[in-house]
């Protein structure tokens, strides 16, 4: 069963999204809310910083124009790796790696896809957007 963007999304709040405005696309919207309206989940996004002036709107999941910017875990780093094998992660039998729930939370928290989103088309490899 594919895993739908809208059931996950919060799970990434806070990630950086791609914003397709009638096929202008743009990188620098901040997730901050999910919610729904009359059964019609939505996102808030943020243009500029929390402490600064912004631009708050909302975009209706429906209208397929958000989708998250993250990373795959094979873009996972030696130092990210390590930190997640030495707090995160123990082995049954010395042979399986099991990974605790603040595990998944590190792994959420640094943008990696953990629900084979970018696969699915239903976010952005965030490998492949020039900075």
């Amino acid at each position: 069963m594919k895993t739908e963007l809208k059931d996950v999304i919060h799970f990434y709040l806070g990630c950086m999204v791609e914003l397709n405005n009638s096929g202008s696309k743009v990188y620098n919207r901040k997730l901050i809310a999910v919610g729904g309206v009359d059964d019609e989940p939505y996102c808030k996004l943020r243009l500029g910083n929390a402490d600064e002036k912004q631009f708050v709107h909302a975009v209706f999941f429906k209208e397929n124009r958000v989708k998250p910017i993250l990373r795959p875990l094979s873009d996972m780093i030696y130092e990210e790796e390590s930190y997640m094998k030495n707090n995160f992660c123990y082995k049954a039998n010395g042979i399986t790696e099991y990974y605790t729930p603040d595990g998944f939370m590190f792994l959420l928290k640094h943008g990696f896809d953990l629900f084979g989103l970018i696969e699915s088309g239903q976010a952005i490899d965030a490998t492949t957007i020039n900075p």
